[in-house]
């Protein structure tokens, strides 16, 4: 121990003396190792984190490959409605369609990302309201008052945080809406790269969404999510739901037309946006990994080229008597200290970026602290 202490001493010595080398090595290890850091963290807050739900591991997003060989992401409400009334496979099946709002009314008012969904959206996700309450059945009936409940986000950045909100009267695309509870703190519904502000129940569509349609199976633009039901597994739960679907969807038209039901782990993004951002982080992730590895050829080299230098020195200690074993750890604990010193820079870059990077994206579609969490 007291030679390792005898070592770190000196190389500590070392690096003051040449604070310019120090300083060029540390930034460029911090630079690799930051970015590396910084890239795989988005990664994991948009694939691989799980949702900040009850039980993530028993979700399961529904998609269907189509008659005609297409793949199907997104289904009409009597496709959801049928699907749902008709397995035992599944616990809870919910439904869920991304839209904009305006919220607010005139020069107040702003867009934001939102999302219409079946009444047992929450209560399948298995998440509990910050206040208020979530949907009750009587919300998500034709002809029900349209209620809202919004995102913890929404609720600091808009309303301030103001308890009194829940039971209050905000105005969604110029129409009246209760707001009846405030989602989680954390809680973007289903995917994460969104920052999700305002969730209303599918019944409010033809008020507040008049462009999606409850009642033809020709106008597909909802997402399904499931939670398999104790014991079941997600191939049982294919099996059955392709059973069903190809019954119901044996009139719908031709691009309706399901063949096989496919149930994929809900990983905070779902069909081609998950595609797609399986493609882009690949790309990402190989550029910061070779970033770092140019990063670290090049602090290779300014090491070779620092040994390079302190030949006369190496030629006095081995003179005096030092062995070369001795040589070899002194220059290997120079090295890992060095390493260790933009390692840590490189966490200090990392926590910099991660809380830099929501901030330059706008508030709508934003990913609110993921980086952070």
């Amino acid at each position: 121990m007291d030679t390792l202490l005898q070592d770190l001493r000196y190389a500590g010595r070392q690096m003051l003396r040449s604070p310019g080398f120090t300083l060029a090595a540390v930034f460029t290890l911090a630079l690799g190792l930051g970015g590396t850091t910084t890239i795989f963290g988005l990664i994991n807050a948009l694939l691989l984190r799980p949702l900040p739900v009850h039980e993530p591991q028993g979700l399961i997003t529904i998609e269907a490959d189509g008659e005609n060989g297409q793949k199907i992401g997104e289904f009409s409400y009597p496709d959801y409605a049928d699907l749902r009334e008709g397995t035992n496979v599944l616990s809870g099946l919910t439904a869920y369609g991304l839209s904009s709002f305006s919220l607010g009314a005139g020069e107040q008012a702003t867009v934001t990302v939102g999302a219409t969904v079946s009444g047992n959206y929450f209560g399948v996700l298995g998440v509990q309201p910050a206040r208020g309450r979530f949907f009750v059945p009587e919300d998500d009936v034709p002809g029900a008052a349209p209620v809202a409940v919004l995102g913890w986000e929404a609720w600091q950045r808009r309303f301030g945080a103001d308890p009194s909100v829940v039971g209050s009267v905000i105005r969604l695309n110029g129409k009246p809406v209760t707001v009846v509870g405030i989602a989680p703190r954390g809680f973007n519904g289903t995917i994460n790269i969104l920052g999700m502000d305002v969730w209303v129940p599918l019944a409010a569509t033809p008020q507040l969404v008049p462009g999606n349609r409850l009642d033809t199976r020709n106008h597909m633009w909802l997402q399904m999510v499931g939670r398999l039901a104790p014991g079941v597994s997600r191939e049982r739960a294919e099996a059955a739901l392709s059973v069903r679907a190809r019954q119901f969807s044996s009139t719908s038209p031709p691009h309706a037309r399901m063949r096989a039901v496919q149930a994929q782990p809900l990983r905070g993004l779902t069909g081609s946006m998950r595609t797609g951002a399986l493609g882009v982080s690949a790309l990402l992730l190989t550029t910061a990994l070779l970033v770092l590895l140019i990063a670290s050829v090049n602090v290779a080299g300014m090491l070779l080229a620092r040994t390079a230098a302190r030949r006369r020195e190496v030629a006095i200690r081995l003179a005096i008597g030092a062995g070369r074993g001795r040589l070899i750890r002194q220059m290997l604990t120079e090295s890992t200290l060095l390493w260790t010193l933009g390692g840590l820079a490189g966490v200090v870059l990392a926590a910099w970026l991660g809380d830099l990077l929501p901030a330059l994206v706008p508030e709508q579609g934003a990913v609110p602290g993921a980086l952070r969490a």
